[in-house]
Order: C-alpha cells, then sequence, then structure tokens
C-alpha cells in the first residue's frame, strides 16, 4: 500500500472452492489459496510451502505427547474447516490414509475459531503451521505427534486463464511474491523446501 498509494484491494475471505468460482465469475482478479485442485478456466502458480499439523490446548492431555497411534486420535473431538476448504480436504486425506472416522466431528467455517476452541480444550485440529505461527509460540496450542506427520502442502495465487494481466494486477502480484518470500524467510520457513 505504501509502494501504491493509489490502489485499494478489496479483500475477500473464503474457502478455495469459493475463491475459484468467484474468479470465475470475474467477481475477483486474483486468489490466494491452499487447495491446487481449482477446476476449469483457472490457472495457479505456487507462492509459498508450509506445513500441516495436528495441535490442542497446552492443558489437553495429548498436547506435546510423542507419536500418538491414528486409533487414539480417532476418539478425540475434532474440529474442522467447512467442506470445500483446502484444510478440510488435507484432513479428510489424513483420516483415509489411518483408514479412521472420528464420531465426533465439528465443522466450523473459520480458522480463527477452531484455534480459540482448541486452544480452550474443546478438541484437536489440523491445520497449517503458518496459520499457528503465533499460538504456537506463545505455548497456547501445543503440537501433537502422529503417523505421516507434519506433511508439506502449498499456496497458490489463482488467476482466470487467458485474461490480459494489467499492470496494477502484475504490480500486486510481483509484491505478493516478495512479501510472502520475506515473512517465510523471517519466520525460519525455507521455502524451497515445503510443498
Amino acid at each position: 500500500m505504501r509502494i501504491y498509494p493509489d490502489i485499494r484491494p478489496s479483500i475477500a475471505i473464503a474457502n478455495t472452492a469459493e475463491i475459484a468460482e468467484r474468479l470465475r465469475r470475474r467477481e475477483l482478479d486474483v486468489g490466494i489459496v491452499e487447495g491446487e485442485e481449482i477446476g476449469l478456466g483457472l490457472e495457479s502458480r505456487r507462492i509459498a510451502g508450509d506445513e500441516m499439523v495436528i495441535v490442542a490446548g497446552a492443558e489437553h492431555a495429548l498436547a506435546g505427547a510423542s507419536e500418538v497411534e491414528a486409533a487414539r486420535l480417532r476418539e478425540e473431538a475434532w474440529l474442522v474447516r467447512e467442506r470445500g476448504s483446502g484444510t478440510r480436504a488435507a484432513t479428510e486425506q489424513m483420516f483415509e490414509t489411518w483408514g479412521v472416522r472420528p464420531p465426533r466431528i465439528m465443522e466450523l467455517g473459520s480458522t480463527q475459531l477452531i484455534k480459540e476452541m482448541a486452544e480452550a480444550g474443546l478438541g484437536i485440529t489440523l491445520q497449517s503451521r503458518w496459520s499457528l505461527r503465533k499460538e504456537l509460540e506463545s505455548g497456547a496450542l501445543k503440537p501433537v505427534l502422529a503417523p505421516g506427520l507434519p506433511f508439506k502442502r502449498s499456496f497458490y495465487v489463482l488467476l482466470r486463464k487467458g485474461d490480459a494481466r494489467t499492470r496494477t494486477l502484475e504490480a500486486f502480484l510481483a509484491q505478493l511474491e516478495e512479501t510472502t518470500r520475506r515473512l517465510m524467510e523471517r519466520a525460519g520457513i525455507d521455502a524451497q523446501d515445503l510443498g
């Protein structure tokens, strides 16, 4: 914003599927998502890597435990994102890999709400390490080691295929890539090793 003070971005927060659909309907010029499955008419470009980790509130019995078996994790209350979210897809992929279907799943449409509920001891969750950086640093949430975790994933910029790109959009994309690189370096995340 300091570099381009005349540009006034409008930011929408939604899951991957919804962002992709809004791009197709030309309601958005660009999307930043955690899912790569975007369907027809769009192209994606990787901009950052991340890890997915299970976390629990600091007082939870599993907080900081050495590797916990999948069968034990099945018995926990799980806090998950809504369908269409890349994080939800990652959670379901993890359950499928483990061959479990937890009976207690609470679906929520906000990562922040999920983190707060996990902090309060209301369940455990699989989330992006990037989205958890403050809670992990403060100790409010603790990792739960489990088979096959953490696993890597990527964040992508979505654009409509074939659309001409304005100078404003090109400037935004260049600034986004530079800012992302700096933030990842500051957080100690090696972008080349993730995703």
